[in-house]
């Protein structure tokens, strides 16, 4: 993983032509690039990440990050047990360097975290529930939150607002 204590991750993002990239479904990303993506979660998960930032998932099919996916619409099936209170945050993401990780059992699946910053499952992938993407990053530094796709029309707008 890349030592960046003192690295502006998204400086990029400050040109005055800067646009966020829409990472295709299929693409494969290109290390250090920013990318949009989107992470889907409770309405009070939400907003514990707005104010204090991703905390790691300890454990999942890639192991030890925070899961994002390339499309909004696989991010909306997640957390699947509370679909009524779902939010999915539109986040800007440096990849950092990355690897593919493309078969249950790869030698990297779960402990990629020590040479790489981001590691993603192809959309597709016959070992994935259905057909979705997986893209894990390592430090939840490499995100920012810079929307709210969707939420309950009760709490979008007050979420929306608690960003900077």
């Amino acid at each position: 993983m890349s030592c960046y204590a003192d690295v502006d991750l998204f400086a990029e993002s400050k040109s005055r032509t800067y646009r966020d990239w829409d990472l295709g479904i299929y693409a494969e990303p290109k290390d250090g690039k920013l990318y949009q993506m989107y992470h889907g979660t409770t309405v009070d998960a939400a907003e514990e990440i707005i104010r204090n930032g991703f905390k790691l998932t300890r454990d999942g099919k890639l192991g030890s990050g925070v899961y994002v996916s390339r499309r909004s619409n696989i991010a909306d099936k997640f957390p699947k047990h509370l679909m009524h209170d779902n939010v999915v945050l539109k986040l800007r993401v440096n990849v950092g360097k990355c690897i593919k990780i493309d078969a249950k059992g790869h030698p990297l699946q779960k402990n990629w975290q020590h040479h790489y910053d981001c590691a993603w499952i192809p959309y597709g992938n016959p070992w994935l529930d259905s057909f979705q993407d997986r893209n894990c990053i390592a430090d939840p530094r490499r995100i920012k939150v810079i929307g709210i796709d969707s939420a309950p029309i009760r709490e979008k707008a007050r979420l929306q607002a608690l960003i900077k």
